[in-house]
């Protein structure tokens, strides 16, 4: 998933510059934050691929472990 991927990359491109000794200690912890967020919107969109893996899978029809709505 190419937003995924996008996600993923910010992340650790914020790492990155958070841990960057050359930047000033508070530019540093505002990259910290900004990876944070990259980390939760990267969860957010690793659960929708999940999701959609399922969905694809109840389309099949119901199996031992899927719920029917």
């Amino acid at each position: 998933m190419r937003v995924l991927d996008y996600c993923q990359a910010s992340a650790i491109e914020a790492v990155n510059k958070a841990n960057d000794p050359s930047l000033p200690k508070e530019a540093r912890v505002e990259w910290a934050r900004i990876a944070k967020v990259w980390k939760d919107i990267t969860q957010h969109y690793d659960l929708i691929e999940d999701l959609g893996t399922v969905a694809v899978r109840d389309k099949r029809g119901p199996g031992p472990h899927d719920t029917v709505h």
